[in-house]
C-alpha cells in the first residue's frame, strides 16, 4: 500500500506509552513500525525467527513483544 504496510492480513495494534506517535503492527507479512501515528510504516521484523506476527504487545518501559506463528 502507499502506506508501506503489506496486502496481508492485519493482526493487531500496540502504541508505545514512551513514544508518542509510535505504533506497531502485527501482520502475516511481518511486524511494522510507525513513528508517525500510523501515516506510513515500515517493517521492523529484523530478528524474529518467523514473519508470521500474530500479536504486538508494548509494554509501559517500551519493551516490544511479538507473538508469531511458530511461538
Amino acid at each position: 500500500s502507499d502506506l508501506g504496510l503489506p496486502d496481508q492480513e492485519l493482526r493487531g495494534l500496540a502504541a508505545d506509552p514512551t513514544r508518542p506517535g509510535r505504533l506497531y503492527l502485527a501482520s502475516a507479512d511481518g511486524l511494522f513500525r510507525s513513528d508517525d501515528g500510523g501515516a506510513s510504516w515500515e517493517r521492523c521484523s529484523d530478528g524474529l525467527a518467523d514473519e508470521d506476527v500474530e500479536a504486538v504487545v508494548v509494554s509501559a518501559a517500551g519493551e516490544v513483544y511479538a507473538g508469531t506463528f511458530q511461538g
